[in-house]
């Protein structure tokens, strides 16, 4: 369970790209919305090709955003 000093905290600093992760940590504040991200803010790539998983037609294949 979160202290209320922790709680309080996080919604001081806030989060302008509604991905979960406060802007104090974020490492990236302009999250498309609807992407998943990891624990810094940062959307994922899970084949690693460079586009995020949201635009990505196959996330287990690298490659282009048509693949």
């Amino acid at each position: 369970m979160q202290s209320e000093g922790a709680k309080n905290y996080s919604m001081k600093s806030g989060d302008k790209d509604n991905d979960g992760v406060c802007d104090d940590w974020d490492r990236q504040l302009d999250t498309p919305a609807g992407a998943r991200v990891d624990g810094a803010g940062v959307a994922l790539d899970m084949d690693l090709d460079g586009v995020i998983d949201l635009y990505d037609k196959c996330v287990t294949v690298p490659g282009s955003v048509e693949k």
